[in-house]
């Protein structure tokens, strides 16, 4: 693709602080799935989101991509057991890194990329848009519109934790302010908010209690290198399918599985 990559699913409060400890960043604050919405973080100053590396300078070191790396290793040496126990691995590894839950350090990083041949993506004033209920849970599956004063529009849809992601510059939208409505569960909320600071969390509060559906969806899927000489490899990745398929075989969750594979030129 040749833009550069939007933000995937949510750093440090000051250049070079660990971003595991950048309680002050959204993103962080909503790094994982929730039942209940957690609260918003204050924002960031705008000078953070826009910092650009000095001319020569190191970018700021990427501490959550070490303790992801030491995740990595340790998982492919264990993997649970639905009853709780652990079990031997397969040996396919597995490692997590969100760049939104590093938004300033993604900032940073994408500031010193100027060389790489490719259009980047505008993707400051970087906004959450969470639903929830009258009790303040996160409301999955609802549909957001959120409008510029140009009568511009952009449709989002909010996950499990009740949240969506926008990029308003990415988007097209233009102007200061923009507002933010949904009709879910026959329900209806809408906010304006400002794009003053850099990143920011709006909540649109729906009057009543969420209903959840009956049955989740999961769905899973697997990039894989299917070069001959990835046999092993291979084998070990069916087994490891086979075992994610059996831990989330219950009665109220539809598993989904997808695979994409890629091959060397020969």
């Amino acid at each position: 693709m040749a833009p550069s990559p939007m933000p995937a699913m949510e750093s440090p409060a000051t250049a070079g602080a660990p971003a595991d400890d950048a309680a002050g960043d959204p993103g962080y604050a909503y790094g994982a799935d929730s039942e209940e919405a957690p609260e918003a973080a204050a924002p960031p100053p705008a000078s953070i989101a826009g910092a650009v590396a000095p001319s020569g300078g190191a970018v700021a070191a990427e501490p959550s991509r070490d303790r992801a790396e030491k995740r990595t290793s340790a998982a492919d040496k264990t993997s649970r057991r639905p009853g709780g126990g652990l079990a031997q691995a397969g040996g396919v590894k597995a490692g997590e890194w969100d760049d939104n839950a590093n938004y300033r350090e993604f900032q940073r990083w994408i500031a010193s990329q100027s060389g790489l041949g490719f259009d980047s993506v505008n993707v400051a004033k970087r906004r959450f848009i969470v639903v929830t209920d009258s009790q303040g849970k996160a409301v999955p599956g609802c549909k957001v519109s959120v409008t510029d004063s140009d009568q511009r529009s952009v449709q989002l849809k909010t996950q499990t934790s009740g949240r969506s992601l926008l990029f308003p510059a990415a988007e097209g939208l233009k102007g200061a302010s923009l507002i933010a409505t949904t009709n879910c569960q026959g329900s209806r909320a809408a906010q304006r908010f400002n794009l003053d600071q850099a990143d920011g969390v709006v909540t649109l509060k729906l009057d009543r209690a969420r209903k959840l559906a009956g049955t989740r969806t999961v769905d899973i899927a697997f990039v894989l290198d299917s070069t001959g000489s990835m046999s092993e490899e291979i084998a070990s990745v069916k087994e490891t399918i086979r075992a994610v398929a059996k831990q989330l075989d219950t009665g109220n969750v539809n598993v989904r599985i997808a695979m994409v594979d890629f091959k060397d030129r020969s």
